[in-house]
């Protein structure tokens, strides 16, 4: 059970941290990993429209295919704004089919990570497709909120641990903006087979803006036709 709590509480950083270079614009990135904080050798990182992008021509979705630590990743699909969602309503996709191609124990971890998301919303996130490995561990997750830098530092949700089921789904969520604004967010997948077979899922995060949000925007418009009736009454 351990390498599954490392997954879900370890504080470590993604991407430009690690490589020492700072990014502060919006940047989405794809993700496949033989190790939580993608340290492992053959970790691969994939920039929307760069090199390894199989939809290159798509601004906000990145498509990465290929073996990788005795997996086939035959689809490995991450989205973000502008393909979906917006900075103030974040929506963040992750498709994938990953295949135990050597029918032994072995980790691999698939992430998505976006920047310069703006405002207090609540997010939503669903975990769900259907596995044929007899046995296997599945744990997904939303990270971020607290920087404008891709983290794992801060756990926003957990989805799972799912086990050992042909077909499963999870979902719950979470309030994030109000620590820090432009934030980060990642997502991400944690898949464990012990024998062959072949994992479909899909983590979808969708958003709403938060109750508090949604009043003082409500009151600003009330405010702002109070004040153009006055006009309209002092013209008279």
């Amino acid at each position: 059970m351990r390498k599954f709590q490392v997954f879900l509480t370890g504080a470590m950083v993604l991407g430009f941290v690690l490589a020492g270079t700072a990014k502060s614009e919006a940047a989405l990135i794809a993700w496949v990993c033989s190790t939580a904080n993608c340290t492992g050798a053959g970790d691969v990182s994939v920039l929307d429209g760069g090199a390894g992008d199989g939809l290159a021509g798509v601004d906000g979705a990145i498509t990465i295919s290929g073996s990788f630590f005795g997996y086939e990743v035959v689809v490995n699909t991450s989205q973000s704004k502008p393909a979906i969602g917006s900075a103030a309503l974040p929506q963040m996709d992750l498709t994938y089919t990953l295949t135990n191609s050597r029918a032994a124990a072995g980790n691999i971890w698939l992430y998505a990570s976006d920047t310069d998301f703006i405002g207090n919303v609540t997010l939503n996130a669903t975990l769900d497709g259907n596995s044929s490995a007899n046995a296997f561990t599945l744990t997904g997750g939303v990270w971020g909120g607290d920087s404008n830098t891709a983290s794992l530092s801060n756990s926003l949700i957990t989805l799972g641990p799912i086990q050992n089921q042909g077909s499963y789904t999870a979902a719950g969520s979470a309030p994030v903006g109000s620590l820090v604004n432009p934030y980060a967010l990642v997502i991400g997948v944690h898949l464990f087979s012990n024998t062959g077979g072949t994992t479909t899922g899909d983590l979808l995060v969708t958003s709403v803006p938060e109750p508090a949000s949604v009043l003082l925007l409500g009151l600003g418009l009330l405010g702002g036709g109070a004040a153009m009736r006055r006009r309209s009454r002092s013209r008279a």
